[in-house]
């Protein structure tokens, strides 16, 4: 609720007492937190999210891009042009993923196929969106 339009969770209210007018709804927010913001203000940030939740779980946004936003980055930097290994074929499969760099599960290859799209990146900050890698 606190990343949501009072319209846009409005809208959701709306919709859930269509589909079921006895459903409990509970409001929940997950504030985002940072470190250190000043790496954010005004810098060109590349954001790491949750792979999953991006694929099969078809979310746009994540924690990361929402602090990119909340604490000012200039840029979120698009992962496309640095991809390697594996990675490169999650976005043939889910294209709809867009600029954001998913982590993609915690196996070797993974690490380092997600390691060497950073270090190819070209960004001020990396913002972590998701578990510990």
């Amino acid at each position: 609720m606190d990343s949501a339009s009072p319209e846009g969770i409005q809208i959701v209210r709306e919709n859930i007492r269509k589909i079921n007018p006895k459903a409990i709804v509970v409001d929940g927010a997950s504030p985002i937190k940072v470190d250190k913001p000043e790496l954010i203000d005004g810098k060109r940030c590349l954001i790491v999210e949750d792979g999953p939740t991006l694929t099969h779980g078809e979310m746009k946004i994540g924690a990361g891009t929402i602090a990119a936003r909340k604490f000012s980055a200039s840029k979120e930097v698009d992962a496309r042009p640095y991809l390697v290994g594996k990675l490169q074929k999650t976005y043939r499969i889910y294209p709809n993923i867009g600029r954001i760099l998913p982590a993609m599960g915690y196996g070797e290859q993974q690490l380092r196929d997600l390691e060497a799209t950073i270090n190819n990146a070209d960004y001020d900050t990396v913002i972590i969106g998701t578990q510990s890698i």
